[in-house]
């Protein structure tokens, strides 16, 4: 008669129940791609989140540091996107004082030199220029791109040239692909990932 073998019964229940807990790992958990930048991306609203680039550049080459962190060069279409953006890089401890230390968006009028638009062709509609300065007044012509700096109460707009001043670049992308923006979780410094069930 064959001896029945409780031991190699539960060794087999046990990996068959191991291995389905790594695939229900696998499937569940999604991992957002490594920030190669200072300051891991974070939460600002609940389909977009933003970092700054800590490295200077000109507007042309920010659009594509942007584009390598899967990102893209940041647009201001909204007073609340405004104010969104501001309390991130206070939060940030970002220091944008004056005209000369700002940050970069995707605003221009490369194309007519007229009218504004941002980085996809959407018209800027909504606009928060520097007023107190008499921007935008193209003082160094051309200046057609768009930076911004901390006032002390907003994130104020100054029409730039675009290739002359280097700043830091604002990139937005959303969040963990549409998933949940709670599950954002930061890791390291240098790395975020999705982790199913948690609460950030």
């Amino acid at each position: 008669m064959h001896k029945y073998n409780h031991t190699n019964l539960y060794d087999y229940s046990y990996f068959k129940m191991l291995m389905l807990n790594i695939l229900l790992l696998i499937v569940c958990c999604v991992f957002i791609t490594e920030a190669t930048s200072d300051t891991c991306t974070k939460q600002t609203s609940p389909t977009t989140v933003f970092s700054i680039i800590k490295r200077k550049y000109k507007w042309s080459q920010s659009i594509k540091a942007c584009q390598d962190e899967g990102a893209a060069l940041a647009s201001i279409q909204t007073k609340e996107k405004s104010d969104a953006i501001y309390n991130f890089i206070i939060s940030e401890g970002i220091s944008s004082p004056d005209v000369f230390h700002a940050i970069w968006t995707s605003g221009n009028r490369l194309n007519d030199k007229i009218n504004w638009f941002w980085l996809a062709q959407e018209p800027v509609v909504f606009t928060n220029w520097d007023i107190s300065n008499d921007e935008p007044n193209d003082a160094e012509k051309p200046e057609n791109c768009i930076s911004f700096y901390n006032n002390g109460s907003s994130a104020v707009w100054n029409d730039v040239n675009c290739e002359k001043y280097e700043f830091y670049p604002l990139c937005e992308k959303p969040v963990c692909n549409a998933l949940n923006p709670r599950s954002l979780k930061e890791i390291t410094e240098l790395h975020c990932h999705c982790h199913c069930g948690n609460n950030c």
